[in-house]
């Protein structure tokens, strides 16, 4: 779970599978960051 402030976003973890591209989109999308922005933080 990340959490922001009073913002909670759930990230799913199942060992040995790798996040779909769109369920990556939406939780960047909820996060409020872009592409980009998670990019830098890596």
């Amino acid at each position: 779970m990340y959490v922001r402030g009073t913002d909670r976003v759930v990230i799913p973890m199942h060992a040995g599978r790798a996040i779909k591209p769109k369920t990556l989109a939406s939780i960047l999308s909820d996060m409020g960051i872009t592409v980009e922005q998670l990019r830098e933080m890596l």
